[in-house]
This record gives structure tokens, C-alpha cells and sequence, in this order.
């Protein structure tokens, strides 16, 4: 999936820079009552040194640092989306999303599933893909998990906590006032910034998700029984919100 995961090399703003410049040599070229023979070469020269130019920031979208990662999501009594947050290694005053470099040999689906478990010491259901963002040096893609176990012990739990946030039910004013608080609460890094504004656009279709998932999961435990190493559920206090 490595091209599949590469944005687009130019922005819509960049391709009309690039038409600009073109449309600007030809304008005054036609000013200073240029031989059409000039126009023609000029032109050529302008539209070469756009594509070397778009060339250029291809490789560059190839060269990016892979890395992938989650959004866990569970589904509280009421209807109420729930989402858990990690903290920072480098800011523990922040919160993140559970996300790392996608490793040689390894799917972007399987490093999302990884990394999730390594930092937040969950199990789950990889849902759809929330969103694609980039800081220039690498490129991380971000799905939803739908947590179906916590692990009671875990590669990074003994020093970074994870907590559970409720945002309330999608489409209330509610969730609009707790993804608000949460805004603060995260990183102010762009690339969380913008994984939280993706999350807060399609949370009616990630809590249906959800509960498709959950759905699944209560029938399979009812036959095998959950696991002794992980519980199912931490428990929710009265806004929604847990510690572990």
C-alpha cells in the first residue's frame, strides 16, 4: 500500500502558481512584442521548469517517513462516543494519538495495529480510514480501532497513562463543547490538530461503526469468554471518561 498512502505531489494552489508564472512569461513576452518563434521557447522553458519542479516534490512525497496509527473508539451507554488519548513521551502534559514508523516488511494496517498495542495497550477492530496527514517529514496514516480489549499490562504502560474521553453523542451540542475541551487538552502539533478535526466531521459514522463492532464482540465472548490477560471494558465513571 506504499503508493496508495502518497498524497497527490501538488496542491490546487501550487498547479495555479505554476499556470500563473506560464500565463505571466507569455503576457510580457507579448508586451515587449516578442517573435512568436520567442513566445513558443519561452513558453517551453516556463512549463519545463514546472514539471522538473513537480518531479522534484514527487520524489519528495516518496521519501517520506511512513509511520501509521489509530483513533480508539469504544461506544458508552446513551449512545455516547467515547475516545481514548496517550500521552506525549516529550510533553506528558499533552495528549496524542497512539501512532509510530511503519517498520521494513510491514503493512500500514498491521504497523497501526502495533503501534496502537505497544503505546496504549489495546486490541481491536481496524475500522475505516479517518484521514492522511503529513508534517513534511513523514506521513502518517490514521484509522479507527474499535477497542474490543485492554491489556492490563503493556510495552510503553509504565510510563504513559492512557485515559479514555467521552465527546458525547455525534450531532449533539454536547459533543461540540467536548471536542472543543479536547482541542485543548491535545498537542498543538498540526498533525493532531487536524486527525481530531477529521474525527470531530465523521463521528456519526465512526460511533455507528462502532457499534457494529461492539455488537460483534459481546456475541463472540458470550461463546468463548474473554481472555484472562485483558478486560473488555474499563469502567466508565458518570461523564464517561476512565483512567488506566
Amino acid at each position: 500500500s506504499s503508493m496508495g498512502d502518497v498524497k497527490s505531489p501538488f496542491t490546487s494552489f501550487q498547479a495555479g502558481m505554476a499556470v500563473a508564472v506560464c500565463g505571466g512569461v507569455l503576457a510580457v513576452g507579448w508586451q515587449h512584442h516578442w517573435s512568436t518563434n520567442e513566445i513558443h521557447w519561452a513558453g517551453l522553458f516556463v512549463a519545463g521548469c514546472c514539471c522538473a519542479w513537480l518531479v522534484l516534490q514527487f520524489v519528495r512525497r516518496l521519501r517520506l517517513r511512513r509511520r501509521a496509527g489509530c483513533v480508539p473508539l469504544r461506544v458508552a451507554p446513551g449512545g455516547r462516543l467515547n475516545m481514548m488519548l496517550v500521552q506525549s513521551r516529550k510533553h506528558p502534559e499533552w495528549w496524542i494519538f497512539p501512532a509510530g514508523g511503519v517498520e521494513p516488511g510491514e503493512r500500514v494496517e498491521e504497523a497501526a495495529i502495533r503501534e496502537t498495542r505497544e503505546e496504549a495497550g489495546l486490541v481491536g477492530r481496524l475500522g475505516r480510514i479517518i484521514c492522511d496527514v503529513s508534517d513534511g517529514k513523514s506521513q502518517t496514516r490514521i484509522y479507527a480501532l474499535h477497542v474490543e480489549a485492554e491489556l492490563e499490562q503493556w510495552d510503553e504502560g509504565d510510563w504513559r497513562q492512557r485515559k479514555w474521553f467521552d465527546v458525547g453523542v455525534p450531532g449533539s451540542s454536547s459533543c461540540d463543547e467536548a471536542v472543543q475541551r479536547l482541542y485543548m487538552l491535545l498537542s498543538p502539533k498540526a498533525q493532531h490538530q487536524r486527525i481530531m478535526q477529521a474525527c470531530a466531521r465523521m463521528a456519526p459514522e465512526l460511533r455507528s461503526e462502532a457499534e457494529k463492532c461492539e455488537v460483534a464482540v459481546r456475541k463472540r465472548h458470550l461463546v468463548g469468554g474473554p481472555s484472562s490477560s485483558a478486560r473488555q471494558r474499563a469502567p466508565l465513571s458518570e461523564s464517561g471518561a476512565s483512567t488506566s
